[in-house]
């Protein structure tokens, strides 16, 4: 079922067709996100930073990450990550190359000058994710777009070898 409205709906046939709207929407086929027993128990009380501005992908990263047991701080711009990482110690930060008002290069710049010892993964479009984490001196990558096992993937703790 879908709907096209061509011309303005007279108010009180908003409310029926909103109705109806969200009942349909919900017949939309969501897989379930699963975390294994060992990330839930690894990433408990574990604070996240996501700085994303695509409000869609920011929810979503949001609801896995506090599934698999992240408080999560969430950014819509490169200030907005600035300012949480003055008032908070994320173990761990998710940054989008391409925020606005200070972009993810800047954030990630402004966290070395800062010496924040945050472990940082960087997010971007494409093969250019693993450069722009390497120039960066980020911690690692994901390239857009991505799936969920790959958000948990990167927010597992690296063991140190030597």
């Amino acid at each position: 079922m879908s709907y096209l409205i061509a011309h303005p709906m007279a108010e009180p046939r908003v409310e029926p067709w909103r109705v109806a709207w969200a009942a349909d929407t919900t017949l939309v086929d969501r897989p379930p996100v699963t975390v294994s027993q060992t990330t839930a128990q690894s990433q408990q009380r574990r604070q996240v930073l996501v700085a994303e501005d695509d409000l869609a992908l920011l929810e979503l990263m949001k609801g896995v990450l506090e599934k698999a047991g992240c408080d999560v701080l969430v950014a819509r711009n490169g200030a907005e990550a600035l300012m949480l990482l003055e008032r908070h110690e994320p173990v761990l930060a998710l940054i989008d190359v391409h925020l606005p008002v200070v972009d993810g290069r800047g954030v990630v710049s402004a966290m070395k000058k800062r010496d924040r010892a945050v472990r940082t993964i960087v997010m971007s479009a494409g093969p250019l994710a693993e450069r722009i984490a390497a120039e960066l001196g980020a911690s690692g990558f994901l390239a857009k777009p991505f799936g969920v096992d790959a958000l948990l993937g990167a927010i597992e703790p690296k063991e140190q070898i030597g």
